[in-house]
C-alpha cells in the first residue's frame, strides 16, 4: 500500500511539472487495465449494500428518521454517489415532500432547513422559499446570530442558488450570506483549515453551479476531515472516485488517439492542433456517470469539430472563405467540398463530414440514427451561421443592437454561454481587433463604462440561472436525466468561464482541475 501511495505522489509531482504541450503524452502513458476497473467495481458492490442498509432502512414514519435520510441524500449528492441510489432517493423525497409541512413545522436549525430545501429542489420538488422567513427578526432582516453557525450559513448560501425569478427572499439571503462568508474566507474569523477551504470553494463557484464530479472531489477532501463523518460512506465515495478516474483516463486516451490518427489534422494550423483534453474536459462537465462513457467520447469529438470551426471563423478565415464553408455545411454534401475557398476551409469541411459519418455508424448500432439529423440541423448548422454573422460584424465594423447580437446564439443556456464567455474574453478580443463581443456592444449601445456593463450582464446571467431553475421545477414528462444534461451545460459554462478562460488557457484552473480529477492520489 505504501509503495502505491508513493507512486501516486510521484505521478502528481511529475504532472505538475509538465508543460501543457506534454499533457496528452502523459495521459497516453498512464497504465490502467480492465482488471483494475473490475476490482474496483467488485469493491463498490460490497460497500453499497452497507450504505443502503445503514441509511435507507431507517423508519419512514418518524420525522427525525426522514430528516436524517434527507441529510444523507445531500451527502450522496455532494460525494458523487447519488447515481448509485437513484430509486431510493426519488422514493424518499417523494414521500417526504408529501409530509413537508410536518417536517418543517418547528424546525429552526438553519443547516437542516437549508439542506432540505436544496434536496427537494434538486429533485424537482418546489419547497417554498418563504421557509427562510423564520430566520428573520422583527426588523425584517436576517438574524445576526446566524453568522455563528458556519455550517448552516454555508448551506444557506448554497440554497440561495436554487432560486427562481419569484424567490425574492433568496436575493436578500445571497447578499447576507456572501457578506459574512467572505469575512470567513478572508481569515477575519477563525475556522478549521478544511472548513475555510470549503467556504472558499463555494464562494468561487457554489455547488449547484459547479459540475458534479468537481463537487465530489472537493467534498471528499472536506468530508474526510469532518469529525462526524461516516467511514463506510467515505470509503464508498473514494472507491467510486477511483473507479471514475480509471474510466476517464480510458476515455481521454481514446479521444487523444482518435485525434492523432486523423489525416486532416496535418493540414490544421499549429495553434489549434491539440484541444483534445479541453474538449473531453468540457464534455465531462455535462455528464460524469460511467454509463455515459460513449456519449462523452462522441461529444468530445463534436466539441473538437466546433472548436475548429470557431477558430477558423474568428482567426483564420476571411468573410468570403467562411461564407464558402458555411455554404458547404448548409448543403451537407461531401462532393461540394471543392467550393471551399481555402485549404483550411476544405480541411474543416472534411473533418466535419468525417466526424458525422462516424457518428452515423455509431448511432445506427444503437438504433438512434433519427437523432443525428436534429444535431446537424438544430445545432451544428445554426452554430455555423452565427459564427459567420459575428465575423461579418467584426470585420465590417457593424455594431448590432446588443439584443440582436445575443439572440444569434440561441436562448437560455446558450445566451449564458455567450455572455459569460464575452466578459472573460473582452480584453483579448479588443486587443486583437475582434469587436464582436457582448460587453463591447452593450457599452456602445447604453453609453456605460466596462464595469457598469459587466454588472448588468452578470445580472442577465443570474436571470438565466433563475429561469433554468424554474423550468426544472415545472411538471414535465421529460426524464430527469435529460433535464440534467441541460442543467449541466449551464454548470459547464460556470466552470469554464468564471475568472479564468479554462478552455483556452491551459496554465491556470484547467491544470488544477486535471490534477484534482486525474492525477491527485485518493488514499483509501
Amino acid at each position: 500500500m505504501e509503495a502505491g501511495r508513493n507512486q501516486d505522489q510521484e505521478s502528481c509531482f511529475i504532472f505538475s511539472k509538465l508543460a501543457p504541450s506534454q499533457w496528452a503524452d502523459y495521459f497516453l502513458n498512464v497504465t490502467n487495465t480492465d482488471s483494475d476497473l473490475e476490482l474496483l467495481a467488485k469493491e463498490i458492490e460490497v460497500v453499497k449494500p452497507k450504505v443502503r442498509e445503514n441509511f435507507f432502512m431507517l423508519s419512514s414514519e418518524e420525522e427525525d428518521a426522514v430528516k436524517r435520510k434527507i441529510l444523507l441524500i445531500h451527502l450522496l449528492e455532494s460525494l458523487g454517489l447519488a447515481y448509485h441510489f437513484e430509486k431510493e432517493i426519488e422514493e424518499t423525497l417523494k414521500h417526504a415532500f408529501e409530509k413537508m409541512e410536518d417536517l418543517i413545522n418547528g424546525e429552526n436549525d438553519l443547516y437542516t432547513i437549508s439542506i432540505m430545501f436544496r434536496a427537494f429542489r434538486t429533485y424537482g420538488h418546489n419547497m417554498p422559499s418563504d421557509v427562510f422567513n423564520r430566520f428573520k427578526g422583527n426588523d425584517g432582516k436576517f438574524k445576526e446570530c446566524m453568522i455563528e453557525d458556519v455550517k448552516g450559513l454555508l448551506s444557506f448560501y448554497e440554497a440561495v442558488h436554487f432560486g427562481t425569478t419569484t424567490d425574492h427572499i433568496l436575493d436578500e439571503a445571497l447578499s447576507f450570506s456572501v457578506d459574512h462568508l467572505e469575512q470567513l474566507a478572508s481569515g477575519l474569523r477563525e475556522s478549521p483549515p478544511h472548513v475555510l477551504k470549503h467556504v472558499q470553494n463555494a464562494l468561487y463557484i457554489p455547488q449547484h453551479r459547479k459540475t458534479q464530479v468537481l463537487v465530489a472531489k472537493e467534498y471528499i477532501s472536506f468530508y474526510e476531515q469532518e469529525e462526524d463523518r461516516d467511514d463506510t460512506l467515505l470509503k464508498l465515495a473514494k472507491l467510486n472516485f477511483k473507479f471514475l478516474r480509471l474510466h476517464y483516463i480510458y476515455e481521454l486516451k481514446t479521444v487523444i488517439m482518435w485525434w492523432k490518427g486523423l489525416d486532416h489534422v496535418q493540414n490544421l494550423p499549429l495553434g489549434i492542433r491539440e484541444r483534445t483534453i479541453e474538449s473531453w474536459f468540457s464534455t465531462l462537465m455535462i455528464y460524469f456517470e460511467p454509463k455515459f462513457s460513449l456519449g462523452r467520447i462522441m461529444t468530445a469529438k463534436f466539441v473538437l469539430a466546433t472548436t475548429c470551426v470557431d477558430d477558423f471563423c474568428d482567426t483564420y478565415g476571411s468573410v468570403p472563405e467562411v461564407e464558402s464553408l458555411v455554404d458547404c455545411l448548409e448543403r451537407w454534401d461531401p462532393d461540394y467540398m471543392e467550393n471551399c475557398q481555402s485549404l483550411i476551409m476544405k480541411t474543416t469541411f472534411k473533418l466535419v463530414m468525417y466526424l458525422f459519418k462516424e457518428f452515423e455508424e455509431v448511432m445506427k448500432l444503437h438504433g438512434r440514427s433519427f437523432a443525428l439529423e436534429n444535431v446537424i440541423e438544430e445545432q451544428f448548422k445554426i452554430f455555423a451561421r452565427s459564427e459567420l454573422e459575428h465575423l461579418k460584424w467584426a470585420r465590417t465594423g457593424h455594431v448590432p443592437n446588443f439584443d440582436e447580437y445575443v439572440e444569434t446564439g440561441g436562448a437560455a443556456a446558450a445566451k449564458k454561454t455567450r455572455l459569460m464567455d464575452d466578459i472573460m474574453d473582452f480584453e483579448e478580443d479588443m486587443n486583437s481587433g475582434y469587436s464582436a463581443n457582448a460587453l463591447n456592444y452593450y457599452m456602445k449601445q447604453h453609453g456605460v463604462t466596462k464595469e457598469e456593463a459587466i454588472r448588468e450582464i452578470q445580472k442577465m446571467v443570474g436571470d438565466v440561472n433563475k429561469s433554468i431553475n424554474e423550468e426544472c421545477l415545472k411538471p414535465t414528462n421529460v426524464s430527469r436525466s435529460v433535464l440534467m444534461v441541460a442543467l449541466n451545460f449551464g454548470r459547464m459554462v460556470d466552470v469554464l468561464c468564471t475568472s479564468d478562460d479554462v478552455y483556452n488557457h491551459r496554465g491556470g484552473k484547467l491544470k488544477e482541475y486535471l490534477i484534482a480529477l486525474l492525477v491527485d492520489p485518493i488514499h483509501l
